[in-house]
C-alpha cells in the first residue's frame, strides 16, 4: 500500500479513505497531486463553493478549491493534496471533467454545481 503524505493538523482525524482515493482518479491525477485551498476550508471547515481549473505558470494544470468568500491573501492560502480535499467533500469530484479555464460554483454545500468560463 502506498503511504499518503502527512495530513495537516485539521484533517489528521480524517485520513483520505478508499472512496476519496478512488474519486481522485476521476481527475486523471495522483492522490498526492498538490492543489490550492485556504485555511477557511481546511482549518475552519467552511464548505467548498468555488472550484477553478486553470493553467499554471509551467504550462500544467492547477486546481483551486475555495469557500467563495473572495479572500485569497497569501496568509490564508494552503497547498494540500487532492485526496485531502476529496476527504473533506467528495462532491467536488463531480467537477473532475471541468475544462481548464472554467469554474464551478454553488450557493451552499449539497447544492448543484454551476459551471462556466472563469472570468
Amino acid at each position: 500500500m502506498v503511504a499518503l503524505p502527512p495530513m495537516t493538523d485539521p484533517t489528521r482525524d480524517r485520513l483520505p479513505g478508499a472512496n476519496a482515493r478512488s474519486l481522485v482518479f476521476r481527475f486523471g491525477l495522483a492522490p498526492a497531486t498538490a492543489v490550492v485551498t485556504t485555511t477557511y476550508v481546511m482549518k475552519q471547515g467552511l464548505p467548498v463553493l468555488d472550484v477553478t481549473h486553470e493553467d499554471d505558470e509551467q504550462g500544467g494544470a492547477l486546481w483551486q478549491f475555495h469557500c467563495g468568500n473572495g479572500d485569497y491573501e497569501p496568509a490564508v492560502l494552503m497547498l494540500v493534496t487532492l485526496a485531502q480535499v476529496l476527504a473533506l467533500d467528495e462532491t467536488v469530484a463531480e467537477l473532475a471533467d471541468l475544462p481548464r479555464g472554467w469554474r464551478g460554483t454553488r450557493a451552499e454545500r449539497g447544492a448543484p454545481w454551476q459551471r462556466g468560463i472563469a472570468p
